[in-house]
């Protein structure tokens, strides 16, 4: 890594800090200001998602339509950094493995915009947190999910678990389907590595290589229709099917 680089890193680190830090503020704020403070933090959720993009100066590339609540989403997952960039396009409630809590910095801003956990050492917590899911959908929000469970480096999409999906059948949500992929610049660190956060790297170092970088593609592709199943399993398969349909390996995005 260049000195560049490194004064790039430590320079984004901070303003990343200092948002962050504000928009948390801004979140307890409005919890004590407004009765109904929800409008409000998806708003604040929005801008810190596009202020994270606009940092890493960012190139978006979105192909089909965002889905307008309220809506089923599900995505393959790379990064921590694809809920900024889904947030910044479809703004929802992601659910999230109970360990993002306590990240830090991003940990607070998931926190506080009332997204959805799931403890894997607790039974209770996957029924309870299907109750959560659906009641958010039938009061007419959106809901994002990552049914592979699990981040990559982006060389395919992995198999779905279909646990999530109950709640789509139930409630008779069809799903939206998204794919992701990224790629940086030419002569930069591959972005399955620089980008994609797999393999048990450790977060800061991670987080310190993604903001060393001079920029960023971004691609989101959204499946032409959502798709429907008569159970979990079946509605699992033909998401996957069309996420992987949509899916461009990391670092192999067509030029512009």
């Amino acid at each position: 890594m260049t000195p560049g680089s490194h004064l790039r890193a430590l320079a984004r680190l901070s303003v990343l800090a200092a948002e962050t830090t504000a928009v948390y503020a801004l979140y307890r704020g409005l919890g004590l200001l407004l009765s109904e403070p929800g409008p409000a933090r998806e708003r604040l959720h929005r801008f810190w998602s596009r202020a994270v993009l606009r940092l890493l100066r960012s190139t978006v590339r979105v192909s089909g339509n965002p889905p307008e609540p309220p809506f089923f989403l599900v995505s393959n997952h790379l990064s921590y950094l694809d809920v900024a960039v889904l947030y910044a396009h479809a703004p929802c409630t992601f659910v999230a493995k109970s360990e993002v809590a306590g990240w830090p910095g991003i940990g607070r801003i998931v926190r506080g915009a009332g997204h959805l956990f799931v403890d894997r050492e607790r039974k209770a917590s996957l029924p309870e947190t299907l109750a959560a899911m659906r009641g958010k959908l039938e009061s007419g929000g959106g809901v994002s999910v990552f049914p592979e469970a699990t981040t990559s480096p982006g060389i395919e999409v992995l198999p779905f678990h279909s646990g999530f999906f109950q709640v789509a059948v139930e409630a008779g949500f069809p799903a939206t389907c998204a794919s992701l992929s990224y790629r940086t610049p030419e002569g930069t660190p591959h972005a399955s590595g620089s980008v994609c956060w797999w393999g048990g790297a450790g977060f800061l170092g991670h987080l310190y290589r993604l903001m060393a970088l001079p920029s960023l593609e971004i691609a989101i592709r959204f499946a032409p229709n959502p798709v429907e199943g008569s159970t979990r399993k079946q509605m699992a398969r033909r998401a996957w099917d069309a996420v992987a349909a949509e899916f461009v390996p990391v670092g192999e995005l067509p030029a512009p």
